[in-house]
């Protein structure tokens, strides 16, 4: 029997199928495509872990604000009376709370967020701070109503028994003075001040007769003086008496 001889010039064939470059180079394109799955998922994860960071340091910073904002106004209440001077020191406040919890915050997305709010919860406090600046405008102009009341008073008591006109010129100045405030103090204000200034007008005319006439003072008690009150006037006709 005679064996076959294979000589080198004819071609060998291979069995088909993978080779082994071929699988090398696959399994490093799998390999590398779930590496950046896994990349993009780390992303996610990342980006997901940033939003939330963002939204808790803008919530905690839009709360400390306002609560800083609320004691700053009730400080401001307890402490200043000058209407002006309190809108103003409450502004001054207000932006430098607002710039220091802004400075506060690690990320840039946060510090524009919060001061994107800002402006909404400095209003809501405005508005109160606007409203006490009225009370506090209305309690300075009638703290003056009533000096200017007062020292009308203390004129109107020293004027003399013989110059009655210098009492009631002393006299109207002062009710005046209340009509030209009755558009701040209202109507029932206004009434109120002017019964009490008739009645301390009229105690002081009647306790200037008193202690120069006691016995003219007496006699008229019952007629120039029967607006005072029965209790003072009681008082004061006791005190002739003595």
């Amino acid at each position: 029997m005679k064996i076959p001889v294979i000589l080198a010039q004819e071609p060998v064939a291979v069995p088909r199928g993978a080779r082994a470059g071929e699988v090398r180079e696959t399994g490093f394109a799998e390999l590398g495509r779930g590496v950046s799955r896994i990349g993009e998922t780390l992303g996610d994860i990342g980006q997901a872990r940033r939003d939330l960071q963002i939204k808790t340091e803008v919530q905690a910073a839009r709360a400390n604000f306002e609560l800083g904002l609320a004691t700053l106004e009730n400080d401001l209440q307890l402490t200043e009376r000058d209407p002006d001077t309190y809108v103003q020191q409450f502004e001054a406040g207000a932006s430098d709370l607002q710039r220091r919890i802004g400075e506060g915050l690690t990320i840039a997305e946060s510090r524009a967020l919060f001061e994107a709010a800002a402006p909404s919860a400095r209003l809501n406090n405005q508005v109160r701070v606007l409203k006490h600046r009225n009370t506090l405008f209305v309690d300075q102009q009638e703290g003056r109503l009533i000096s200017t009341l007062d020292q009308r008073k203390t004129l109107a008591g020293s004027a003399p028994l013989d110059r009655p006109d210098e009492f009631v010129r002393h006299y109207r100045e002062a009710t005046t003075a209340i009509t030209e405030m009755e558009p701040l103090l209202g109507a029932k204000r206004a009434e109120e001040m002017r019964i009490k200034t008739r009645q301390d007008f009229l105690d002081a005319r009647a306790f200037k007769h008193k202690e120069t006439d006691p016995a003219d003072f007496i006699a008229q008690a019952d007629t120039t003086y029967a607006g005072l009150d029965p209790k003072q006037r009681d008082v004061l006709i006791k005190g002739a008496l003595d």
